[in-house]
Order: structure tokens, then sequence, then C-alpha cells
């Protein structure tokens, strides 16, 4: 398959798993819970824009600590584009909603493989990371730190201010829910089963 294909079904896949989670309404991906808490408080803007707006905050910050404007990093522009219209279309066309329980676990359920195929399918296309996660490798690089402790430490920072944000105007948790913590267990060992049944352990 052509890596710019699979880069791109990635993208589509990761935001399919983006929309299954929050239709389950149980809690999204770590990453993704900051959008989502500010689209819960302030909906004049969609979840895609709210993501594009993410990813463009974490491409400055990345030109921020780098102190420099790579050609990778300006690329991140428009793979945070595609990926938040991935998500507005998405759930646009996926208008389903329930508040039957086994329902919403079974949407968490499916919800997280996809998105780790769609991190696998990134992964392998081997062209550019979308911008949080280049930011977390950007950190990890500049500050020699280990990637998996600053990955957690980024994980647990869009968490907490999305946690701060909704429960701060909410009074209630939407974004940030059982599911998040299923996802950031479990997300990193699904990319895995997909890399062995898919690229055969990730290697080319």
């Amino acid at each position: 398959m052509n890596r710019y294909i699979k880069y791109i079904l990635g993208l589509a896949t990761m935001a399919l798993g983006v929309v299954l989670m929050k239709k389950a309404a149980l809690g999204i991906t770590p990453i993704t819970s900051l959008p989502l808490a500010l689209n819960e408080v302030l909906p004049v803007l969609s979840l895609g824009n709210w993501t594009i707006l993410f990813h463009i905050l974490c491409i400055i910050a990345i030109i921020v600590i780098t102190r420099k404007v790579a050609v990778k990093t300006i690329l991140m522009f428009p793979v945070g584009i595609c990926f938040g219209y991935f998500i507005d279309f998405l759930l646009w066309l996926w208008q389903f909603e329930t508040d039957i329980l086994w329902l919403r676990i079974l949407l968490l359920v499916v919800g997280i493989p996809v998105s780790g195929l769609g991190v696998a399918l990134i992964n392998d296309a081997d062209l550019m990371l979308p911008s949080p996660d280049g930011l977390i490798r950007t950190i990890a690089a500049v500050y020699n730190r280990k990637y998996p402790i600053v990955k957690i430490i980024g994980d647990c920072t869009w968490v907490t201010c999305a946690v701060i944000i909704e429960l701060s105007v909410l009074h209630r948790l939407q974004a940030v829910h059982v599911g998040t913590v299923a996802s950031a267990l479990l997300v990193g060992r699904t990319i895995k089963k997909w890399n062995q049944l898919l690229f055969h352990g990730g290697q080319k």
C-alpha cells in the first residue's frame, strides 16, 4: 500500500476511534480529552475544530522548544487540519446516540482497537507524527528524557486540564471517565497487536 494512502487511512481510522469513544460517552483518549472538554464548555466550535487548534498549539510548542521551524514541523499543520475534519465528518455521518449502557460499552470496546489500528497505520507509513505525539517526542529528545515517561506526563497533563475545565464550568465529567483510563492502558497494547498482525511486528 502506498505510504501516503496508508497515512491518510490511518488518520481516518484514528478519527473513527475518537468518534466511537465520544458516542460511548464513557470518556475519551487522554490526547483528545482536552479538545473534547473545550468542545463541551464552548460548543461554538466543533470537536474537530478544537482538535485542530490543539494540534496548532502543539506545533507552536515544538517550534518554541526546538527554536527552529523545520519542514517536518510545518507539515504537521495539514495533518492536524485533516484529522480534525475527519472527526467532524464522521460525527456528522454517524448521528447514532444511545443511553443504553451495554451499547455504550460496546462502542468503547470497539473504539479502543480502532484507535490503535489508526496509530499503527500512521506509524508504519513512517511519514510524520501528529503534532501532539511530535511534541512529546520533541520534549523527550531535547531534554534527554525517556519517551514513555514524558508520554505519561503529557497524557496526565491533558487529562488534568480537561478535568479542571469540566469541573469548574460544567461541574461534571464528560471527556474524562472510565474510558479514558481504559484507552490509556489498552491503546498501546492494541497498536502492538496490529503491528504483529499487519506489519510483521513492525518490521518492514
